[in-house]
Formats: structure tokens, sequence, C-alpha cells
């Protein structure tokens, strides 16, 4: 018997998925899982560099400061191509080939509905947080007081 049975498993890609999101979220590493465009995605943690390329498309974003219902409706195709490439930067995120993998990942967002778009845009601003950076911003200027105390 051995282990002539137990092969299946060992190449059951879906069980080594599954293995690896279990243990990936147990040693603390952060993700956020969205479907969108009918597909699912994994945004890992977001780099500096990722979040200024997905900021430099939002910044693109142009609504009006009064809203009406047909002026919300009039906007979504303008600001629809914004929205979308940025969460694609976001998913992308770093590595090899980053622009070409984005550029794909857009092609196959455009089939994205309003929804989906709200709560990817949700996750990526969730995961973004300010805090960790304040905190690190916070840190990194205590040391530099100990280190290099003005005399007095």
């Amino acid at each position: 018997m051995g282990l002539v049975p137990m092969l299946p498993f060992l190449f059951n890609k879906k069980m080594n998925k599954a293995s690896k999101l279990i243990s990936e979220s147990m040693l603390g590493l952060e993700f956020a899982s969205i479907e969108i465009g009918g597909r699912w995605y994994k945004i890992k943690l977001l780099s500096i560099e990722t979040i200024c390329r997905y900021v430099r498309y939002w910044s693109r974003i142009d609504i009006q400061e009064s809203h009406t219902v047909f002026s919300i409706i009039s906007e979504v195709p303008r600001n629809k191509e914004a929205l979308l490439r940025g969460i694609a930067e976001a998913i992308t995120g770093g590595g090899f080939m980053k622009n070409l993998r984005s550029k794909l990942i857009y092609k196959r967002l455009k089939k994205a509905n309003l929804i989906e778009i709200e709560k990817a845009v949700e996750s990526i601003i969730a995961m973004t947080g300010g805090e960790r950076f304040f905190k690190s911003a916070s840190l990194a200027k205590n040391a530099t007081m100990i280190v290099a105390r003005p005399k007095q």
C-alpha cells in the first residue's frame, strides 16, 4: 500500500493552493481576495511603489462637486477606466513584467460591474491604511531623536 495511494494528493493543485492560503494567513502575511470581472484575484500587501502606481490613475478621476442622479450616471464611463487601471495596478503589485501583467488584468477587468468595482476599491483602500506608515514614520523619527539629540 504505502506511498502509491497518496500520490494523487501530492499533485492536487487545489489542495496546494488551499494549504498555501492557510499557511500564509497563519504566518500573518496579509492579502485580500476580490472577485471582479468574473474572476478572483489576490491582492498582496501593497508596497509604496504599487500604491504610487494606482494612485497615479485614481488621481485622474474627475467628479463634480454637486451631484444629481443624472450627473453621477454620466460620470461613470469617463471615470471607469481610471478606476479599473488603478485596481489592475494594485492586483499586479510589483515584480517582473508588471506593466504587461497590469495591461492584461485591465482588459479582464473591463467586464466588471459597478458593485464589484466598489468592493475592489474598498479592499484596496483598507489594505493601504495609513496607520502602518504613520507608525513606522513615528518610530523612525523617535530613533533619529535618540541617535542625534540636539545639544542643549
